[in-house]
């Protein structure tokens, strides 16, 4: 399971190959934030081991992904539907959930992320 630091954190239970047009926009967000002390992690609840460190490498991920064959941590999100992403504020509890793909992914990640930060 995922263990909550006490930052805001940035959850995506990744089936990667939803996640091709969008994993760049992601991957901004993520090198934005990292100094401002958000943790980003993908979950890898679908794909092999093997295919989730290729997509990985492919999109120089700048983030960690753990491995959730069982989907624990995306049951306890409640990710019903994937991909979906989730930002967890300060306690640990989910601020913003964002279910399906979407092109403008980049916009409304940071302006959630900016929210939780402020603690809106």
């Amino acid at each position: 399971m995922v263990e909550h630091d006490g930052g805001p954190e940035f959850l995506r239970p990744l089936p990667h190959e939803c996640l091709r047009a969008e994993q760049p926009s992601l991957n901004q967000v993520a090198h934005a934030y990292r100094s401002r002390g958000v943790r980003f992690i993908g979950i890898n609840v679908r794909e092999s081991r093997g295919a989730a460190q290729g997509y990985a490498e492919e999109f120089q991920i700048p983030y960690p992904s753990l491995y959730d064959q069982a989907a624990l941590n995306a049951a306890r999100l409640q990710a019903f539907a994937l991909p979906s992403t989730f930002i967890l504020d300060r306690e640990g509890v989910v601020a913003y959930r964002l279910t399906g793909n979407d092109d403008d992914a980049y916009d409304l990640v940071q302006e959630a992320l900016l929210r939780v930060r402020k603690g809106l």
